[in-house]
């Protein structure tokens, strides 16, 4: 049985509301989701089925926990990740380069090859707290 006009108004409503929290852009969500922008739109504004993948999609793209989705569907509350995890495409590469740098730093000590990932890890970071002064500035201007 598809779910109701309202339960998908809700769903679309959640969705917007949770992008717009983290600071992202459609295209964003999508990126981060493995999806496209045009899959996202017709979710939001048809009543096209969502598979199990378009689930996963808006699941990762919206940093919610599996299940989040059909608990929407089902009237229920999404749940978001915890806090810590990244969202952010370059927090992830950030933190996955980080953490192979300390297990690698952990088990050989010092290397040449390391001190360049450490630089990589820098600029990463530095891209990063621009996006997020970036997304920062222009919530400023939507709200001012």
């Amino acid at each position: 049985m598809a779910p109701s006009s309202k339960i998908r108004q809700r769903l679309a409503r959640l969705m917007d509301l949770r992008r717009a929290e983290l600071h992202l852009r459609w295209d964003d969500v999508a990126e981060t989701g493995r999806t496209s922008v045009a899959t996202l739109r017709r979710i939001r504004n048809t009543d096209v089925e969502i598979t199990a993948d378009n689930e996963v999609a808006i699941e990762d793209g919206l940093d919610w926990a599996r299940g989040s989705v059909a608990r929407i569907l089902a009237g229920d509350d999404p749940i978001p990740h915890p806090a810590h995890e990244p969202v952010d495409p370059v927090e992830r590469a950030w933190d996955a380069l980080r953490k192979a740098y300390e297990a690698e730093r952990a088990d050989s000590g010092p290397d040449p090859a390391w001190a360049l990932l450490r630089r990589g890890i820098a600029k990463i970071t530095e891209l990063a707290e621009q996006r997020r002064e970036r997304h920062a500035e222009r919530e400023r201007r939507e709200t001012g």
